[in-house]
């Protein structure tokens, strides 16, 4: 059975890996606040990540976790919007019927949120702390 554990990067230890292997190796804190852990994610688990060397500190991350293992990893938020375009991996759908929103600031979580806003009683909320944005 897997856990989701969103994790709020504090820092990068290391990109590659034992051997050149495709991992990264980084320190986080659950979000929005627990214990500092390490966590290491193999490459193939980056989910809307272009590259683990994009994923850098002050970015929000979406771990689904196996044990101590990472089987998916997506970026949720980051509080730096040029890093943000920069390690989303471009996915665009077959068939565009509208405009669609990357991401939008949240003035509560001070972090630019991937996506667009929930749509909560005719207002739009943040998805990650549900407060209505001005």
């Amino acid at each position: 059975m897997s856990q989701v554990r969103r994790i709020w990067v504090t820092e990068i230890h290391n990109v590659g890996g034992f051997f050149a292997g495709e991992t990264i190796t980084l320190s986080a804190t659950p979000w929005p606040d627990g214990e500092e852990l390490m966590v290491t994610i193999d490459e193939k688990a980056l989910d809307n990540i272009r590259a683990r060397h994009l994923i850098l500190p002050e970015m929000l991350l979406e771990l689904e976790l196996s044990g101590e293992r990472v089987d998916r990893a997506r970026l949720l938020a980051s509080r730096d919007r040029a890093a943000l375009n920069e390690a989303l991996r471009d996915t665009p759908p077959a068939q565009l019927d509208a405009p669609r929103i990357r991401a939008y600031r949240c003035p509560h979580c001070d972090v630019w949120v991937v996506g667009s806003p929930l749509q909560e009683q005719g207002a739009r909320a943040c998805a990650l702390c549900r407060q209505v944005l001005d």
